[in-house]
This record gives structure tokens, C-alpha cells and sequence, in this order.
């Protein structure tokens, strides 16, 4: 991984530096092959340089790409950090969703994603979100598969627990069924989304 790692980031920065003259990140981006391994190259970069923890900052970007990448497909909402080479700052997403008997409204989402899907993990003071949704990122599959969601208020209210830092660690994983039915980009004029039956039920993932 280390070597192919190194080619993509000569390829990157090189890349990068010509795009930057002129402002212009989405450019960088769409000029690699592959635009999720791009961005999280470039986010690594800017957030770790080039020392020690390059490849640790370097596979969470990547492994957050791919959880934000999920979502965009199920719920047909653009991805938005092309643009966003610093980060999103906690929110993934903004979705319309219907809420009551006749109301709607715009809400944030942050995705987070695994490859132990076990809670939706926030740190401490950094619960933004209106709106939070798990996934699970598998190493052999190359991909993010989603599991649930929360209301970014509970995720606030759940207990905090210490990793490297106090973090709320929320086990009340809500059905994306939930979710789906009240977005409203995801109904038609024929009505409201048929959503794959795995939807509905919350199956989290303790190991890879």
C-alpha cells in the first residue's frame, strides 16, 4: 500500500500545484483517476503534511469518502466536498425532509463511517449535525454499506466515553427506513420511495 500510496501522492501534489495557480481544486480532483483516493490524499496533506501520521489522516479521509459516497447514491443527494479541500467542518449533507402533516425543512448530515459500525461516535463539543448516519466501510469490498441513523440531539445526550479523546458513543441506531420515507428527494409523483428491505432493520457491525 505504501509504495501505490506514494505514486498517488507525487501524482497528487503535482497535480494539485498546477490547479492551485488558478484556483481550482475541483479541477485537481477530477484530474485523478480516481476522485475519492484524490481528495483524501490532498485532505491528509493539508491536515498531516508529509510526517509520520500521513497514512493514519490519509485512510480516514478515505474511509469518511466512502461512507459520504453511500449515502449520496441511496438518498440521490450531490456530494459537496469537491469543492471543500479543508474539510466539511461537520456537515456531509444538507437534505430536505418532511416533518408533521404538511411541513418540510433543510437539514445537515454528518456521515460517520467504520469498519466497526458498532455506535455513531461524535467527539465531545463537536455535535453539529442535525442529523447523524452510520455506515460501515468494508476493507475487501472497497465500499461503505449504511447502517442507521440519529437525531443529532440524542447523539448529544448519549453517554460520553474515552478514546483518544471524550466522544459521545450512541448505541440508539434509528432504521434508514425512517429516514428515507420522509426525504423528499426520494419521493415521486407516483409517491413515496420503495426502500430495500434491509432499510428496515438496524444490524450494526462489531469487527470487519
Amino acid at each position: 500500500m505504501a509504495s501505490r500510496l506514494a505514486r498517488y501522492c507525487d501524482a497528487a501534489e503535482r497535480i494539485l500545484d498546477l490547479y492551485q495557480q488558478q484556483g481550482a481544486f475541483v479541477g485537481a480532483v477530477h484530474a485523478m483517476a480516481d476522485p475519492l483516493k484524490a481528495t483524501a490524499i490532498l485532505r491528509a496533506r493539508m491536515h498531516a503534511g508529509n510526517g509520520a501520521n500521513f497514512e493514519r489522516a490519509y485512510d480516514r479521509h478515505y474511509v469518511g469518502l466512502r461512507g459520504e459516497e453511500a449515502f449520496s447514491r441511496a438518498f440521490q443527494e450531490p456530494l459537496v466536498y469537491w469543492d471543500q479541500p479543508s474539510g466539511d467542518h461537520g456537515e456531509d449533507f444538507w437534505i430536505p425532509l418532511f416533518f408533521g402533516d404538511d411541513g418540510f425543512g433543510a437539514f445537515s448530515v454528518d456521515v460517520k463511517t467504520s469498519r466497526r459500525a458498532s455506535a455513531i461516535i461524535v467527539p465531545k463539543g463537536k455535535v453539529r449535525a442535525d442529523i447523524y448516519v452510520l455506515a460501515h466501510y468494508n476493507d475487501a469490498a472497497d465500499k461503505a454499506t449504511l447502517v442507521g441513523w440519529q437525531w443529532g440531539k440524542v447523539v448529544r445526550e448519549s453517554p460520553v466515553r474515552r478514546f483518544s479523546e471524550g466522544c459521545h458513543f450512541c448505541t440508539a441506531i434509528r432504521p434508514l427506513r425512517d429516514l428515507a420515507m420522509n426525504s423528499v428527494s426520494l419521493w415521486t409523483e407516483d409517491g413515496p420511495p420503495v426502500v430495500p428491505a434491509e432499510w428496515g432493520a438496524v444490524r450494526l457491525v462489531v469487527s470487519n
